[in-house]
């Protein structure tokens, strides 16, 4: 009986051995876009990375100019051009505090524009608005905050505290820190 049961073991592992194989499946998975920021120093220094062309940047701007109210001065009148870009980086460097909040928002269209910020991706804003200034509650998409902002250009001008809230929500989105 023992010598029956061990023939009929090694029966099944022979068979199973002969109907057996092994398949190698390799796949991809793509989990979106990822969204890389760019502080005002990269955008200022784009010739030296090489990471833009000319005609990028140009095209970036003139969507820039058009969408945006606080954006971009032409200095020259030889309509918006990099020249236009870099004096807002240069102002905002040491300068008021809307200069300063003009660096960064300049920064965060030029981040939407490149796609490097998403504008459906969801923010929280609570450590930079405590006081709820944007009237986000809170959160909201970067369409949103951008919508918010737009909004407060006019009359009356925003306050330093107001420019500093809304400088210190785009440093935030440029580093991906919100």
């Amino acid at each position: 009986m023992c010598l029956v049961l061990v023939l009929a073991l090694g029966v099944m592992g022979g068979g199973v051995a002969y109907f057996s194989d092994t398949t190698v499946i390799n796949i991809t998975l793509t989990a979106g876009h990822w969204e890389q920021g760019g502080s005002p120093g990269f955008w200022k220094n784009w010739d030296k990375h090489s990471t833009y062309t000319e005609t990028d940047i140009l095209d970036f701007l003139d969507a820039v100019d058009e969408a945006s109210d606080w954006l971009v001065p032409d200095t020259d009148n030889n309509g918006v051009d990099i020249s236009d870009m870099e004096a807002v980086f240069e102002a905002g460097q040491g300068g008021t505090m809307e200069q300063k909040f003009l660096r960064q928002y300049l920064a965060t269209w030029l981040n939407v524009e490149a796609g490097r910020l998403l504008g459906s991706t969801v923010h929280v804003l609570s450590d930079c608005d405590p006081s709820n200034y944007l009237g986000l509650g809170g959160q909201g998409t970067l369409w949103e905050i951008i919508a918010a902002i737009e909004s407060k250009y006019g009359t009356p001008p925003p306050t330093d505290d107001e420019f500093e809230i809304m400088k210190d929500i785009c440093d935030a989105l440029n580093k991906l820190e919100i």
